[in-house]
């Protein structure tokens, strides 16, 4: 894998993150960010891409509640995919709708 700066055309090759420990700092360094808290915790719990995160809006998510799940078209593959609602991803949830207004529901994951 590499980490410095690319050539323009250079293929780069990316790793999902598995150690519990990168996990967990990159957690804390986001947890004051109740989005980008929620973005990757929904992220690493279910293998899926931010930019088809991003797309999610709040009225689909707002409900769910632990044990859920919803489908998520990849934007890369066109493959539907499942985002399951853990524990962990309803926690970050909820900080983040406790963020929003009731009039939200419209609105993408994403600021504006």
């Amino acid at each position: 894998m590499r980490t410095q700066n690319t050539n323009k055309g250079e293929n780069v090759t990316v790793e999902p993150i598995r150690d519990v420990v990168a996990i967990e700092s990159i957690k804390k360094m986001v947890a004051s960010k109740p989005r980008d808290l929620l973005l990757f915790t929904m992220g690493i719990n279910n293998a899926l891409r931010t930019g088809d995160l991003l797309k999610l809006k709040v009225s689909q998510v707002r409900r769910l509640k632990a044990g859920d799940s919803i489908q998520i078209i990849e934007s890369k593959t066109g493959k539907t995919n499942v985002l399951v609602i853990n524990k962990a991803t309803y926690k970050a949830l909820q900080g983040y709708l406790s963020t929003l207004k009731p009039a939200d529901n419209d609105h993408r994951l994403r600021l504006s």
